[in-house]
């Protein structure tokens, strides 16, 4: 996807203030990008996709800041700032080859345009307001949330100019989907289906996969206790389907009553900045809504960094909420001073965990290339390791087939991922039994077998098609099993 940051949008002739509501010039960060992303390809690196997804990191943080300052000064947007860093999964992530860092900087970039095309009565920057929603919309299903906020606000803005109510919504909606189109057209073109794998399935895709994916039924149900403990199990994390990217840390919900007081103050502000909380509000609201109800039905979107874009955009009223805090102060309690202290605290906690993690995995070496690809994955993922390393070992023209294996990074041989970790089971919903499973591996040219067998123990008991997986497991050779017995590989008989 084409790099892309809120900008001095020349081309539309906008002025600002110093640094105003622009970072980067659109062309040149756009050829920075591309000039980026072919400096790793040119390299043979794989990781230009995580400093990429960091890239977009410091420009959250910048536009964060920028925002934040613009509207509220240099003390408000110092606290916006030391809210991020606090948040231990907003670092981790940064560093991951992930989309959420990219989704986070369209959603703040859409709603800060949108915000600043308002205040000055300008609606040229809701154009750039609905390119960013659309490249959100590229990115993940979920941001819908985003173009959704947009066309309300819009629609609540321009109401009592009922000519421009329909011009500006129809404008913002075809400017946002022209601009997702690239995603939805290359899904059309290549799985049969522009929202795939919903709605109308596609390739590779079936009734039983829809089932399987959607996970309807196991969210918490409308149980009203869970859901007003909500705030909490977020914070804690412990309920996500992937617990190590879901600590937002505390001081968010410590912040919670101090960031809903400054929402209160909302008809007092003034203009620019009634305009960016009420945005923020309305999409905050939208957003915890959606999520919640995906807590409610399947437990497949218990995962906070759904809600992240929502989060990062809560931080600035929760920054106004803490720095407004001082008013409380008295000569016997001074409360601006308790809370800062947290604050600090919990900023130094989560960067001295980030920074021994840093320290212990030292990055730099393999960077640098004091030490190989192959001792470093040894060391830090000891399976997978083994698994780049045996299935190197097999025939150039092996076709393998994982099970409970979703990557398949660096492997040089024709190899069919687990992406969804449901290979298996979708093989005996298709096949049913453990020798047509074998004779239709076969026959779609599969050689080797590699699995997961952690993982594999793991989901069959939950499946309770243990039987029928160890069945099929004994049908097949082994040719190697790692030293911890969590990986082997194995050979598909001829007939």
């Amino acid at each position: 996807m084409l790099c892309y940051t809120i900008c001095e949008c020349q081309s539309f002739g906008f002025k600002t203030g110093a640094f105003g509501p622009t970072i980067f010039h659109t062309t040149g960060f756009q050829v920075w990008s591309k000039a980026f992303i072919f400096w790793g390809l040119g390299l043979g690196s794989e990781i230009v996709s995580h400093q990429i997804h960091f890239t977009y990191g410091l420009c959250v943080i910048l536009l964060l800041w920028d925002w934040t300052r613009r509207l509220w000064g240099d003390l408000t947007a110092g606290w916006a700032v030391m809210l991020l860093i606090s948040m231990p999964s907003l670092l981790l992530l940064a560093t991951w080859a992930y989309t959420d860092l990219a989704l986070i900087f369209f959603g703040l970039a859409m709603l800060y345009t949108l915000g600043y095309g308002q205040e000055q009565n300008d609606r040229r920057w809701w154009t750039v307001s609905a390119i960013s929603a659309g490249m959100a919309m590229g990115v993940k299903y979920t941001s819908f949330v985003m173009p959704l906020t947009a066309v309300l606000l819009i629609a609540i803005w321009s109401f009592q100019r009922k000519r421009d109510l329909f011009t500006e919504i129809l404008k913002f909606g075809l400017i946002s989907a022209g601009t997702g189109l690239i995603w939805y057209l290359r899904n059309w073109i290549w799985m049969g289906n522009p929202v795939y794998p919903f709605l109308w399935g596609g390739r590779y895709w079936d009734e039983f996969r829809s089932i399987w994916y959607a996970g309807s039924g196991t969210g918490s149900g409308w149980d009203l206790a869970a859901l007003l403990l909500l705030p909490l199990t977020i914070t804690l994390g412990y309920q996500d389907v992937n617990s190590i990217d879901s600590d937002i840390g505390p001081l968010l919900l410590l912040l919670l009553p101090a960031a809903l007081w400054a929402m209160t103050g909302i008809k007092k502000a003034e203009e620019p900045r009634k305009t960016t909380l009420t945005t923020i509000g309305f999409f905050t609201l939208f957003s915890a809504a959606f999520w919640t109800y995906g807590y409610i039905t399947t437990r497949n979107l218990w995962q906070t960094r759904l809600l992240l874009p929502a989060i990062v955009a809560f931080v600035i009223p929760a920054a106004l909420g803490v720095a407004s805090i001082s008013r409380l102060d008295t000569k016997k309690l001074r409360l601006s001073f308790i809370i800062s202290g947290l604050v600090a605290l919990a900023i130094y906690a989560n960067l001295v965990d980030t920074g021994l993690r840093l320290f212990a995995r030292n990055p730099l070496a393999i960077a640098t290339g004091i030490v190989t690809t192959q001792s470093y994955f040894e060391k830090y993922q000891p399976g997978y390791a083994y698994a780049l390393q045996v299935v190197a070992q097999t025939n150039l023209n092996a076709r393998i087939y994982s099970l409970f294996e979703p990557r398949s990074y660096s492997m040089a041989r024709t190899i069919q991922p687990d992406p969804i970790l449901d290979n298996f089971s979708h093989d005996i919903y298709l096949y049913e039994q453990p020798e047509s499973v074998i004779a239709a591996w076969r026959a779609q040219g599969y050689t080797h077998v590699l699995l997961n067998r952690r993982n594999a123990d793991l989901m069959m008991e939950n499946t309770g098609q243990k039987l029928l997986f160890d069945e099929t497991m004994s049908l097949l050779r082994r040719v190697s099993v790692s030293f911890n017995e969590d990986y082997e590989l194995l050979v598909i008989p001829s007939e």
